[in-house]
């Protein structure tokens, strides 16, 4: 084992880090939810440009802090720097358990029941939590083999994610089965839909999660004080533009006004009627199977992350040791990746 970490990843992998990490199902979900409360295509649009903002400004903040402190951690080093080390504990633990292991183990079963249900059968509820485990322990290995193939897999399931979403948004104009009139609708929220927009940003802010994805990796890249904002901001933008287009594809594919009399158990499945609605019925088993596929990269890009604050936190002396070392020759946290994707 080697004593530390080893400066050898670039800008792109920590780009790919911060898209897998923010890219999950809040954007195929939340809008849903947004449009039958308020039925405003503009509320919606503001709403998440809103989101894009604050996500923005917590990542230049966050470029600004692993700038001065270009080490592994995150969250956990820079509690502990500005508060001592009982808080960068508890912020640690925290960010384990809630920002690390249980994401991961709800957007691998998600996944997986994704990537089940198109051939959903008596069997499906041991498939979905076998496969869930299974991709865990996929991604598990990945990153443990080395640094060049834990960035390949980041970098191979970041970019099937985007060819995914990005296909998705460009089939769904391309069909013409949409209506541009949809847009007519709505303008500056009335009084009545503040308090479901308030609501609603709380579900956007969760869809935008993950901006801080590479200042846990600050300590292996390559000149952090250029690469590490570079890759933030980079990565918020992209994503912001994403879901911006996929919102409007929503609205140009269903009239907002048809979610209020949607039951509210359907909405939340708006990618899905978006696509059905412009591509026909025979898109939904195809669409339910990429989408699974889009989700490893998060699964991936949390276990990357996540192993960082384990592997920090054991040389510090607040996790388990097995979590600290690094391998001399793969450069890699082996312990703390093992640890986290054993815990999720």
């Amino acid at each position: 084992m080697s004593v530390g970490p080893q400066r050898g990843y670039g800008f792109y992998t920590g780009l790919y880090v911060v898209v897998a990490s923010m890219v999950g199902a809040g954007i195929l979900t939340s809008s849903g939810y947004t449009l039958r409360e308020t039925g405003n295509p503009w509320s919606l649009l503001g709403l998440w440009a809103v989101g894009g903002a604050m996500a923005l400004a917590g990542a230049l903040t966050i470029a600004e802090m692993a700038t001065l402190l270009p080490r592994v951690g995150g969250d956990y080093l820079f509690a502990r720097e500005a508060f001592g080390r009982g808080a960068g504990v508890v912020v640690g633990w925290a960010t384990f358990v809630l920002g690390f292991a249980a994401p991961t183990a709800v957007i691998a079963r998600l996944a997986a029941k994704y990537l089940v249900g198109p051939v959903a059968g008596p069997w499906q509820d041991v498939a979905e939590p076998g496969l869930a485990v299974a991709l865990i322990a996929a991604c598990a290995f990945a990153h443990g083999l080395g640094r060049n193939e834990s960035a390949g897999a980041q970098a191979i399931t970041t970019v099937a994610k985007l060819v995914v979403l990005v296909g998705m948004a460009l089939v769904g104009f391309l069909s013409g089965g949409g209506d541009w009139g949809h847009f007519h609708r709505g303008g500056w929220p009335g009084q009545g839909e503040w308090p479901a927009l308030a609501g609603s940003l709380i579900y956007v802010g969760y869809a935008y999660a993950g901006w801080n994805a590479a200042a846990y990796l600050a300590g292996e890249m390559r000149d952090p004080a250029r690469m590490v904002p570079r890759a933030l901001v980079g990565g918020c933008l992209l994503v912001g533009a994403l879901y911006l287009a996929l919102n409007v594809l929503y609205i140009y594919a269903i009239d907002p006004a048809a979610f209020a009399e949607m039951p509210m158990g359907d909405v939340g499945r708006v990618a899905e009627l978006a696509m059905t609605t412009l591509c026909g019925p025979g898109i939904g088993r195809g669409l339910s199977l990429v989408l699974g596929l889009g989700l490893i990269a998060s699964v991936s890009a949390y276990l990357m992350s996540g192993s960082r604050v384990l592997a920090a936190m054991a040389a510090d002396g607040a996790f388990f040791p097995l979590a600290g070392g690094w391998h001399a020759s793969r450069g890699t946290p082996v312990g703390g990746v093992a640890c986290l994707g054993f815990t999720a």
